[in-house]
């Protein structure tokens, strides 16, 4: 069996999209235009997350806590439509 670099991600499938957690803050940014209300986003992360009476998401948190950087990137890189941007 292949050995696994530190921070990387193995699955059936392959590696990961979803870049591991580094280290530092991170800025969420989402591009409510685009979006097409999936709800995706809401369920990986609640507390970040939220489909809005109007069936689009709404940012409740764009700085999570560190234990959250995680549930943002899947739920980015989840999105059907790309909407979600997460920066370092």
């Amino acid at each position: 069996m292949p050995q696994v670099q530190r921070n990387e991600v193995r699955c059936r499938a392959g590696p990961s999209r979803v870049r591991p957690y580094l280290g530092g803050r991170v800025k969420i940014t989402i591009d409510v235009d685009k979006c097409i209300g999936s709800g995706s986003c809401e369920m990986i992360a609640p507390g970040i997350f939220e489909v809005g009476n109007d069936g689009l998401v709404q940012l409740l948190n764009d700085s999570p806590s560190a234990e959250d950087h995680s549930a943002a990137r899947t739920a980015a890189a989840s999105c059907p439509t790309q909407v979600i941007s997460v920066d370092d």
